[in-house]
């Protein structure tokens, strides 16, 4: 397996994700199972669908010239 950039973005990833519980478990133990669940479904979920004229750069209050 070769080491790549995303490999190391994605180990960095979960280290600061289990430091930031770690040290909120150290300062109130409900506050890291609030935060880290709220991260994991952040993570978690699927990306948002842009509205159709976003993805052409267009604002939504405006229409595609022609």
């Amino acid at each position: 397996m070769k080491i790549t950039i995303e490999n190391l973005r994605e180990v960095c990833l979960v280290a600061g994700f289990l430091l930031l519980g770690y040290g909120l478990w150290l300062i109130y133990q409900p506050a890291c199972y609030m935060v880290c669940g709220i991260l994991l479904l952040w993570l978690g979920l699927p990306p948002r669908r842009k509205p159709p004229g976003a993805a052409q750069g267009v604002p939504p209050n405006e229409s595609p010239r022609t």
